[in-house]
């Protein structure tokens, strides 16, 4: 008891105003995805971005990953090479397909391959568009919905006696001759 009555404890406190602490803890926040080279979630940042706006807000993730995408294909190979020593293969050439996904606007990017067409071949538009996955599937579909119409084109020609086939002699009788 003696001792408790001689003891002087108090509590010390710092009073910083809180703008102060929201500026640095925004200034911290920052510069933990900044270094980082990450992506910061906050929705307040987010609004109503387009493709583009948000590949930009991903940029610095997507050099961070394509650094670690060139030190893991490294790795890989070493990894698998020496499996392929330790069981006595051979393997001169190591393929890896490295995916990434990242965020895009699919809208945007069929309204490219639609303004694509005639500029660019269509496995080029099809390999692009964000519906299409097998772009060798896709044009086998094409090639039999494009025949598939054409036989339909021919039949309803020959039920009105070749008119309409777009053949210019019939073009030519509906014109009465005159261009």
């Amino acid at each position: 008891m003696d001792a408790e009555e001689g003891a002087d404890a108090k509590t010390l406190s710092i009073e910083i105003p809180i703008e102060a602490r929201n500026a640095v803890l925004e200034a911290t926040r920052k510069a933990i995805f900044e270094q980082g080279q990450g992506f910061d979630p906050q929705p307040e940042n987010f609004g109503n971005q387009s493709g583009e706006a948000l590949k930009f807000m991903y940029a610095m993730l997507e050099m961070k990953t394509g650094l670690m995408q060139t030190e893991f294909e490294t790795g890989f190979a070493k990894l698998v090479r020496a499996v392929c020593r330790f069981y006595g293969l051979e393997c001169d050439k190591i393929v890896q397909i490295w995916t990434r996904t990242s965020i895009k606007n699919d809208t945007e990017q069929a309204q490219i391959c639609q303004q694509s067409v005639g500029i660019v071949s269509r496995k080029t538009i099809l390999a692009s568009h964000p519906l299409v996955e097998d772009v060798e599937e896709e044009l086998k579909q094409l090639a039999k919905e494009d025949k598939e119409a054409q036989e339909k084109a021919e039949q309803y020609g020959s039920a009105f006696g070749g008119a309409g086939n777009g053949s210019e002699e019939n073009e030519d009788d509906v014109n009465g001759g005159k261009e």
